[in-house]
C-alpha cells in the first residue's frame, strides 16, 4: 500500500530542484512565476492557506539565513496567515451564536459559551497577526520599508509580491488589534500601506491600491488629503473594481465598514459585491484573490445573520429583513423542523412505536422500491 507523503516531506520534494542551487533569487521566481501564478488560478482559500503552511519551512531551510528567499518566504506566511483567519471567523461566529436571540440559549451558558469563543477567536487573530508580520518583514527586507518617499524599483513579476506586503501590512493592523494588540503594531502602519501603495498603478491591480489608501485614511480620521472623502472614494474604487472580476476593494470596504461602526454601509457594501459576482465573472488569473474577497465579505454577512437568526447567510446578498424565504418555504428565522422530520420512515413506511413494541426503530425494514429502467436494462439478456 502507498504511503502518503507527510506535507512538509511533500513540499521539500516538490521545491528539490531549487535545494540544489540554494540561490534565494532563483527560489523567489521559481515561486512566483509557476507556483503562485497557478495556484492563483484556483479559487481554493484553504488549498492556499495549508500549501502556506507546508511550504514555510521548506522554503526557509534551501537558502542560507543571511540571504533568505524573501519573496517566496512572505507568499508562505501570507498564504499560511489565511489558515488563522479562517479560524478565528469560525470562533467569532460561535461566539455571537452564543448571544443571539434567536438560538435561545439560557444567560449563564450564554456567557460562558461566548467568552470561550472569543478567547479562541482572540488566540487565532493573533496568529493571524504574527503570520501576517512575518509577511511584512519579508517583504520589508526585500522592496525597503513601508512608507518611504521614493518607490523601489519594481520588475513586472515584483509587483505581486509588492502588492502582497502592503496587503500584509494592512491585515497585520487589522488582526492585532482584533486580538487585542498582543503584537502592539501601530494602528498607523496603514498611513505607511497607503503611502507605499501609490507606487502600483490602480487599474493594473483592481484599483487595490487606492481602496487600501482610503481604508487608511477612513480608519485614522483626519489623515486623508485636503478634500478627500475617504468613504466616497472607497466606494468609488468599489465600484471600479466590481467589473474587474477581483473584488478585493469591495471586500475591504464591507470589513473597513464593520470595524468603524458603519454596518449601514457594510450592508450595502455586501449586496454590491453579491450583485457584482452576478454582473461579472471572477477572474481567471487571479481566481484565488477574488474568492478570498468573497471569503471576508461573507464573514460579514454571517455575522449580522448569526446575531439576528442564529444560522449563516443562506443567499449571499440578502441580509436578516429582506423578506427572503428559505428554500423549503419557511420563513427565515423560524424553526424548519417545527414538525418532526423523523416521524416517518424517510422511505415511505411508518416506523414502530418503540415505546410500545420496545424494538429499534433502526429496525424497521423500508418497503420494497420498484425497480429502476437503469436496473431493468442491466437484467436484460
Amino acid at each position: 500500500m502507498m504511503r502518503h507523503l507527510p506535507a512538509r516531506s511533500a513540499a521539500l520534494l516538490l521545491l528539490s530542484p531549487m535545494i540544489l542551487s540554494g540561490c534565494a533569487g532563483k527560489v523567489d521566481k521559481v515561486v512566483m512565476n509557476r507556483v503562485v501564478e497557478r495556484a492563483l488560478r484556483v479559487p481554493d482559500v484553504d488549498q492556499a492557506c495549508s500549501i502556506g503552511v507546508a511550504m514555510r519551512s521548506p522554503l526557509a531551510g534551501i537558502t542560507r539565513a543571511a540571504r533568505p528567499a524573501n519573496q517566496a518566504l512572505m507568499i508562505a506566511e501570507f498564504t499560511a496567515a489565511m489558515c488563522d483567519e479562517a479560524a478565528a471567523q469560525s470562533h467569532e461566529l460561535e461566539a455571537v451564536r452564543a448571544t443571539s436571540a434567536a438560538v435561545g440559549l439560557a444567560g449563564p451558558q450564554r456567557v460562558s459559551l461566548a467568552r470561550d469563543a472569543r478567547i479562541a477567536a482572540d488566540r487565532s487573530h493573533g496568529r493571524a497577526a504574527a503570520r501576517y508580520l512575518r509577511a511584512l518583514e519579508h517583504g520589508q527586507a526585500e522592496f525597503g520599508p513601508l512608507g518611504a518617499e521614493a518607490c523601489p524599483r519594481l520588475e513586472e513579476w515584483e509587483e505581486l509580491p509588492f502588492m502582497v506586503m502592503l496587503v500584509s501590512g494592512m491585515q497585520v493592523v487589522l488582526h492585532d488589534s482584533a486580538a487585542g494588540s498582543p503584537l502592539g503594531v501601530p494602528k498607523e502602519t496603514i498611513l505607511d500601506v497607503a503611502r507605499s501603495a501609490q507606487c502600483l498603478d490602480d487599474a493594473d491591480w483592481w484599483y487595490g491600491p487606492s481602496a487600501m489608501q482610503a481604508a487608511a485614511w477612513a480608519t485614522i480620521p483626519g489623515s486623508a488629503p485636503a478634500g478627500t472623502d475617504p468613504w466616497a472614494l472607497l466606494e468609488d474604487v468599489a465600484e471600479k473594481s466590481d467589473a474587474t472580476g477581483i473584488r478585493v476593494a469591495r471586500a475591504l470596504q464591507v470589513v473597513i465598514s464593520v470595524n468603524a461602526g458603519r454596518d449601514d454601509l457594510a450592508e450595502q457594501a455586501i449586496r454590491a459585491h453579491a450583485a457584482a459576482r452576478v454582473a461579472t465573472p471572477p477572474s481567471e488569473e487571479y481566481a484565488l484573490f477574488d474568492q478570498y474577497a468573497l471569503v471576508l465579505s461573507r464573514h460579514q454577512s454571517d455575522l449580522f445573520w448569526m446575531k439576528e437568526e442564529g444560522h449563516r447567510t443562506p443567499v449571499f446578498g440578502e441580509l436578516p429583513g429582506d423578506g427572503v424565504s428559505a428554500p423549503d418555504g419557511a420563513p427565515l428565522g423560524a424553526d424548519p423542523f417545527a414538525d418532526d422530520p423523523f416521524a416517518e420512515d424517510p422511505f415511505g413506511g411508518e416506523l414502530p412505536d418503540s415505546d410500545a413494541s420496545g424494538g429499534d426503530p433502526a429496525d424497521a425494514v423500508p418497503p420494497a422500491e420498484p425497480p429502476s429502467t437503469d436496473d431493468a436494462a442491466l437484467e436484460t439478456p
